[in-house]
């Protein structure tokens, strides 16, 4: 049935979805939810990337000191694995901050509904994204020449 003359026909969300409103809704969600967290990696890497390559004049120094590149990259990875072990134990904490109370009203159950497996891609994700955003810069920080790196402006 169409439209009388002089009225609108309005569309709601669930109306794209018939057999399951609430299925549009959680598409929804999921959407919110994948915008967050892609500026949350976007502000992450550029912190990361930021902070690493701004101290060239820093490797420049350690290296003209007797440490080898290898050494610097070692450093800087152990850096990286510890900054990427507090974010994902404070992302669990927040996270569970609000999994846990809506679990409980929704199932009943201090443990979320899901799969450890998407619990474990997205650590794995955070982790690798860490490493790489802070190593990549680093390998590239450290490639001229030491005495160059030293003297080089901020």
């Amino acid at each position: 049935m169409g439209p009388i003359a002089g009225q609108t026909r309005i569309f709601v969300a669930s109306s794209l979805c018939p057999h399951n409103p609430a299925g549009t809704a959680s598409y929804a969600i999921y959407i919110m939810v994948l915008m967050l967290v892609g500026y949350a990696a976007i502000t992450m890497i550029n912190t990361r990337v930021s902070s690493t390559a701004a101290r060239r004049r820093e490797f420049g120094l350690q290296r003209l000191v007797g440490s080898t590149r290898r050494q610097v990259m070692q450093m800087v990875g152990t850096e990286a694995a510890i900054v990427a072990v507090t974010g994902v134990a404070l992302g669990t904490i927040a996270a569970l901050g609000i999994l846990v109370p809506v679990s409980v009203k929704r199932l009943g159950s201090v443990i979320p509904a899901g799969s450890p497996l998407v619990y474990a891609a997205i650590v794995g994700l955070v982790v690798l994204i860490t490493v790489g955003a802070t190593l990549l810069p680093a390998w590239q920080a450290t490639r001229g020449r030491p005495a160059e790196s030293a003297v080089a402006v901020e």
